[in-house]
């Protein structure tokens, strides 16, 4: 093991999600809390995350926070979604090193939609929440 994948290791409790997307792989690794891996996703926050200021691009925090959203929504569901909508507001920066933690939460369902709530933290310090609303999707064999 490297210094670098020392320095950006996950702690305990935390694995790698598996069969990671494309886009997953390229923005992580993302991991999520073994005893809530719907619920919870996290990333270690690296150099290829900031922007030109040297702190982490706030694009990368809406990734973060779409990815938990569709997962908590796909826990209480049972079925993939799509985001329709997702509305962000920034508290604080996140900053090289951070181990950040996204938490999703599901407050309501139709037989359509999901709507979902996302907060991520650094420590205790907010970094950023987000709500979003999901659409249900069917896999149609061809």
């Amino acid at each position: 093991m490297t210094i670098e994948d020392k320095l950006f290791a996950a702690p305990e409790g935390f694995s790698e999600i598996p069969g990671p997307s494309q886009y997953s792989i390229l923005i992580g690794p993302i991991y999520q809390k073994d005893s809530d891996p719907y619920r919870c996703r996290a990333i270690r926050l690296q150099p290829k995350h900031a922007n030109n200021a040297g702190i982490v691009h706030g694009g990368m925090l809406m990734a973060l926070a779409d990815t938990v959203m569709g997962s908590a929504a796909r826990g209480v569901t049972g079925v993939p979604s799509v985001t329709v909508r997702m509305t962000t507001d920034f508290a604080g920066p996140g900053r090289i090193g951070d181990w950040l933690v996204a938490t999703g939460t599901v407050s309501r369902e139709t037989r359509t939609l999901t709507f979902v709530t996302a907060e991520l933290r650094a420590k205790h310090r907010l970094v950023m929440t987000a709500s979003g609303v999901f659409r249900k999707i069917e896999r149609h064999n061809a």
